[in-house]
């Protein structure tokens, strides 16, 4: 179950990072590279993913919150 979810949360972060892409593109001069802004949102995208994943699983697994439950 937890596969099939991080499978969906990867396939909304993309189809967001593509809304995103779309918006920006049509804005977008015309001597601006589409292949290095498609990399920046990726990456950025990809790099925001990692952090959020980062500041919940430690809050989750913390040690210190289930000692307290026991008390």
């Amino acid at each position: 179950m937890t596969v099939v979810a991080a499978m969906g949360q990867m396939f909304y972060s993309l189809s967001i990072a593509m809304g995103i892409l779309i918006t920006f593109g049509s804005y977008m001069k015309k001597d601006i590279s589409i292949e290095g802004s498609t990399r920046n949102v990726e990456v950025f995208d990809t790099a925001i993913a990692i952090m959020a994943g980062l500041m919940i699983i430690p809050r989750r697994s913390s040690p210190s919150r289930a000692a307290t439950r026991r008390r």
